[in-house]
């Protein structure tokens, strides 16, 4: 691959496409919209727990909670 490229990558926990497409078609993301009709989107799986904190950390990590130790937002000390 030769040249540079720019990718943006928008993540929105929590909410279902049913509801984006909502807001969509009442006009309220006009901007979000117009980037998901131009770029690529698609509903990514998650992890094991299904929890925010597991599954930004695999996202970014590319690794389960297992290997990167990201559980929570906070560590626990007993």
């Amino acid at each position: 691959m030769t040249g540079n490229k720019n990718i943006l990558i928008i993540g929105i926990d929590g909410m279902p496409w049913s509801l984006q497409n909502q807001l969509f078609e009442a006009g309220a993301m006009p901007r979000l919209e117009e980037l998901a009709v131009s770029g690529a989107t698609g509903t990514l799986k998650s992890t094991l727990p299904a929890i925010t904190p597991a599954a930004w950390g695999g996202f970014q990590t590319g690794m389960n909670p297992g290997q990167n130790g990201v559980f929570d937002f906070s560590a626990w000390n007993p």
